[in-house]
């Protein structure tokens, strides 16, 4: 759908969406689900001359589900490799990790991660 209304906008088509948005809430809200929610996340690193030189991509399921996940595999992680009191940091935890406990604990869900060095996709 956020292509859909992407494409209307690229062909001038905003202001007769904004006009017609009752209508064409209504009808959305009364026709089927298209696809499930998911979440995307991209980060990329820029060298000095604004070239990415590296990006890392997630794709996973619903925002609450994957947030809820994560603060749960957080605080298991966290509990599990502090043997006596003590603070950790994000850097004592690697992205293998927290990607193999999240889907430990969402199964059923379909959870992508890739990373590039500036040489396009990897898995």
């Amino acid at each position: 759908m956020r292509r859909l209304v992407g494409l209307l906008l690229r062909f001038g088509l905003g202001p007769m969406l904004a006009r017609r948005k009752r209508g064409l809430t209504r009808f959305l809200m009364r026709s089927p689900e298209i696809g499930q929610a998911r979440t995307r996340i991209a980060v990329k690193a820029h060298d000095a001359n604004g070239e990415v030189s590296a990006s890392r991509y997630f794709t996973g399921g619903d925002q609450a589900d994957v947030t809820a996940a994560m603060i749960l595999a957080t605080i298991r992680r966290v509990h599990a490799s502090v043997p006596v009191p003590g603070a950790t940091s994000i850097s004592d935890h690697s992205l293998a990790q927290a990607l193999d406990d999240l889907r430990a604990l969402l199964p059923g869900m379909s959870i992508e991660a890739w990373s590039t060095a500036g040489q396009g996709p990897s898995s």
